[in-house]
C-alpha cells in the first residue's frame, strides 16, 4: 500500500511540474529589416511602429509582462551589428548600450502599456550628434505575455492536454484516499469492543 502512495505522490509531483510548464508566458516578436539600411543624419528623425498583432497578439487575449526593443545601429552603410542597443520594457531604461560611447535616450514611461492598449509600439530615432551619422539596419521587439482568462476560457491559448491530466490526478487522489481512508473504521471498530 505503500508504494501506491510513494507512486501516486511522485505522479502528483510530476503531473503538478508538467502543469506549471504549460502554463508559461507566449514569446511575441516582431522583426523590422531595413534594405538598405536606413540613414538618420545629424538633426534628422526616423519613426517606425512594431506591431505584434500581425504576430498573433490579441489585445484582451494576451497581457504583456515583460519584453526588449533590440535597434541594431552602424556608422556605415552594411556595417551591421556595430551598436546593438537594448531597451527592457519592463523597466523602461536602457540595459545595453551595445558600445555608444556617447548617447543619450529619451524614453517614454509605460512601454508595456502602448503594447497592451493596442499590440503596437511606435519608436523615433533622433540623430542628434554633430561627428556622425547612423544607419538602423533592424529593429526587433519581443514581448513575453500571459493569456487573459475570461469567463469562457482561455482564448487563442491550446489546452495542451492539462484538462484531462488534472481530471486524472484527481480521479487517483480520490482512489487513493478512498483506500487509505477505508482502514480508519476497522481500527475504531476493534478499538471499541
Amino acid at each position: 500500500m505503500k508504494k501506491l502512495y510513494r507512486r501516486a505522490a511522485m505522479l502528483l509531483g510530476i503531473a503538478s511540474i508538467a502543469f506549471t510548464l504549460t502554463s508559461s508566458a507566449v514569446p511575441f516578436t516582431d522583426v523590422i529589416t531595413y534594405s538598405p539600411a536606413q540613414k538618420v543624419a545629424h538633426g534628422a528623425s526616423f519613426s517606425d511602429t512594431f506591431d505584434l498583432t500581425t504576430q498573433g497578439f490579441t489585445v484582451g487575449s494576451f497581457t504583456a509582462t515583460s519584453g526588449t526593443a533590440v535597434f541594431d545601429l552602424s556608422t556605415g552603410a552594411g556595417n551591421q551589428g556595430n551598436y546593438k542597443v537594448t531597451i527592457d520594457l519592463a523597466t523602461d531604461k536602457v540595459v545595453d548600450k551595445g558600445g555608444l560611447l556617447d548617447y543619450s535616450f529619451t524614453l517614454t514611461s509605460g512601454l508595456l502599456g502602448d503594447v497592451n492598449a493596442d499590440g503596437k509600439l511606435t519608436f523615433t530615432l533622433l540623430q542628434d550628434n554633430s561627428s556622425v551619422f547612423y544607419y538602423l539596419n533592424s529593429a526587433t521587439l519581443t514581448v513575453n505575455a500571459d493569456a487573459v482568462r475570461t469567463g469562457s476560457g482561455i482564448p487563442s491559448a491550446p489546452d495542451g492536454g492539462a484538462t484531462a491530466m488534472l481530471l486524472g490526478i484527481s480521479c487517483l487522489s480520490l482512489l487513493g484516499a478512498r483506500s487509505f481512508l477505508s482502514r480508519f473504521p476497522r481500527a475504531n471498530a476493534a478499538a471499541s469492543k
